[in-house]
């Protein structure tokens, strides 16, 4: 989450992509394939059980709304600072979701 969150700050406060924002995208795609293998094989653990739990079901529609506003932060230049701040409180809400799935029946 570290290389996003640099990549969007960096892009709040310059207004525009440079050099640094696409290096940082790139490990951040790297690190989304990473989590998103390894999640997948500790979902498939206790599937039937983590897909009856809400906070796991909300976790999954914020990281789509999240790969979702990463498309539209590609296509649209003149939004780029709303979806770059959008873009972080999404995935804070994705590790609150994520430390709720324990916690949540």
């Amino acid at each position: 989450m570290a290389p996003v969150v640099l990549a969007d700050l960096r892009v709040l406060t310059l207004k525009e992509i440079d050099d640094r924002v696409a290096q940082l995208s790139r490990i951040a795609v790297l690190g989304f394939g990473a989590a998103a293998t390894t999640g997948t094989l500790l979902f498939t653990v206790q599937a039937t059980s983590y897909s009856e739990n809400p906070a796991v079901l909300i976790k999954f529609a914020l990281i789509l709304l999240a790969v979702a506003n990463a498309a539209l932060f590609a296509s649209f230049n003149s939004k780029r600072s709303v979806t770059a701040s959008l873009y972080i409180c999404i995935w804070v809400a994705v590790l609150v979701a994520g430390r709720w799935v324990a916690f949540a029946e």
